[in-house]
């Protein structure tokens, strides 16, 4: 199952056990009675499909099966009052073709999954021999991510944020970059491995620490009032104690009102009361609270009214289509009406072009963040960058 540890982590063991019921009673009807399906453990199942017969080969089952496992798992359950949707990502092996027992077939096809859920899940991948070095990279990358963690080997960089019409800096989003043992590792790439090994919240306290100081030491950073964001894992926001972040303000000196929090739609959905009560907590420390990649999730519009939230950023896959696809554009202007209609500030990412930038500001967001202004960059960097705008009056907020 795609997300199963952020629903026992949001809404309880019991309701993750009732999950499973429903999952395995879902899967029993995707299958025919001649075959088995099992739990391994955890959130895994495996299907063994024992006879063939008829005209359809193994991958024609395997490909039916499959499919119809990752379309039904799609699908929402109804646990008690919540509405849960989580989704599956599917690995097949074949017999004899990739094992010749039962362990190796098992561990094939595990490799597999994992190389779904890596693509990005809800989907199915059949086994092919170059998975195990990749399994045996993970593994060491998982180690390199420790040791990077306790030796400090993670690096901050610095994207600016800008208001299009005066030129002039609104903030920066504070983003995390690794230089691993033998190459640059992609946040992409390591991050969701990090959340997995149950590092998110120690991974947040060293972003939001590190980012105070770099930013305090910076020479124009008390003389401007622009805002600096950084993102939080579903791990902090379902911990319900945010103590730490007022205690990491305070030992640096940094105003609250200096730092904007920014969460993903699929981290307010699997126990939204939770996540009220603590971005309840935080904006009442004075922080703001930013919604990222909105458009691209599952929150309900009715929902929306519901969370804490002060700013809006514009997932960058809509973005991506100006100015050619209209369809991204009718979602950007009604995204742009919402955000006027609830009182919500409105930020664009991942705006590359000036004709993107332009159709934008046409249809009224005009805070931009992306490489038509400037890319990520180490805070040495971003300080020399910042003391080079010109003119200096862009600075001026």
């Amino acid at each position: 199952l795609d997300r199963f540890k952020q629903v026992n982590d949001t809404l309880g063991h019991q309701t993750g056990d009732m999950l499973l019921q429903d999952v395995a009673a879902r899967l029993r009807q995707q299958v025919r009675a001649n075959d088995t399906v099992a739990r391994l453990g955890g959130d895994e199942f495996t299907v063994i499909i024992s006879e063939l017969g008829g005209m359809e080969t193994a991958q024609d089952i395997a490909h039916r099966v499959a499919s119809n496992i990752c379309k039904h798992l799609a699908l929402p359950f109804q646990i008690g009052t919540h509405e849960i949707v989580v989704g599956s990502s599917v690995g097949v092996a074949y017999y004899p073709q990739h094992g010749q027992t039962y362990s190796e077939l098992v561990k094939h096809a595990d490799l597999a999954m994992y190389r779904a859920k890596s693509d990005g899940g809800g989907r199915y991948v059949t086994f092919t021999q170059d998975m195990s070095e990749q399994l045996h990279h993970r593994v060491l990358l998982e180690s390199a991510l420790r040791d990077a963690l306790r030796r400090n080997e993670l690096q901050l960089v610095y994207h600016p944020i800008l208001n299009a019409d005066s030129g002039s800096m609104v903030g920066v989003e504070v983003l995390l970059r690794w230089h691993g043992h033998d190459r640059k590792v992609s946040p992409v790439e390591f991050v969701p491995i990090l959340e997995e090994l149950g590092l998110g919240h120690e991974l947040a306290r060293w972003v939001l620490a590190n980012a105070c100081k770099e930013l305090m030491a910076m020479p124009f950073w008390h003389d401007l009032s622009f805002w600096f964001s950084i993102n939080i894992s579903p791990q902090v926001l379902n911990r319900n104690h945010i103590g730490w972040i007022e205690d990491i303000m305070a030992e640096y000196g940094m105003p609250p009102e200096r730092l904007v929090v920014e969460v993903t739609e699929d981290h307010l959905r699997y126990n939204p009361e939770l996540a009220i009560n603590t971005l309840s907590a935080i904006r009442g420390l004075g922080i703001r609270i930013a919604m990222d990649d909105f458009g691209s999730g599952y929150s309900s519009l009715g929902r929306l009214r519901d969370f804490p939230i002060d700013l809006i950023k514009i997932d960058r896959s809509f973005v991506n289509g100006l100015p050619h696809q209209q369809t991204d554009l009718a979602i950007i202007v009604t995204i742009i009406t919402l955000a006027r209609e609830l009182g919500l500030e409105l930020l664009a990412e991942g705006v590359e072009t000036e004709q993107q930038l332009q159709q934008l500001m046409e249809n009224g967001c005009s805070t931009i963040q992306g490489f038509v202004y400037a890319r990520p960059m180490p805070a040495s960097d971003y300080v020399m960058w910042v003391s080079d705008l010109n003119p200096p009056s862009a600075l001026i907020n």
